[in-house]
């Protein structure tokens, strides 16, 4: 995934097909975490608390289900414009604030189904064919999200 054009309305990124295969592959797993209530508060006994608590998973799932709904536009045909050896992905700001919030949802989702671990590269030798998996699903996200991140970077030096 290579940055190709940078504008104040978009930017283009160049993907060769493998990256665009690994990527439509990500999108599907979207979402891969579960859906975990909401904590307001550690004290108990207030009396605002479940109502608050209520109104904040209300939010996080309507959130969850706009971003999912964003989250299958990403990729949109007219998006995407092949070229002779590759294709160029063409994403709003908005859509590379989705497309980071969907890759970190599952780089997240994959490092708690491992257990949160502290090492990012553990030994394989030890791990079961899923744990693998998920490492690799881990890895694959993190190099999606390094590029969109150093050009959202790059994008607020141009704009100051």
């Amino acid at each position: 995934m290579k940055l190709v054009k940078l504008t104040s309305a978009d930017a283009q990124y160049f993907l060769n097909s493998t990256e665009l295969m690994v990527l439509r592959s990500l999108l599907r797993k979207f979402p891969f975490t579960p859906r975990f209530p909401a904590r307001v508060t550690r004290r108990r006994g207030d009396p605002q608390t479940a109502e608050r608590k209520k109104l904040l998973n209300q939010a996080l799932a309507e959130h969850r289900r706009q971003l999912k709904a964003s989250a299958r536009n990403l990729l949109a045909d007219e998006k995407i414009h092949s070229q002779d050896n590759g294709h160029l992905l063409t994403l709003t700001s908005e859509d590379r604030e989705t497309l980071l919030q969907v890759l970190n949802d599952i780089r997240v989702g994959c490092w708690h189904a491992l257990g949160k671990p502290e090492a990012p590269q553990p030994h394989t030798a030890a791990l079961s064919n899923q744990e693998i998996k998920w490492h690799g699903l881990m890895h694959f996200t993190a190099h999606f999200e390094a590029y969109l991140v150093e050009d959202g970077e790059a994008e607020e030096k141009a704009d100051a």
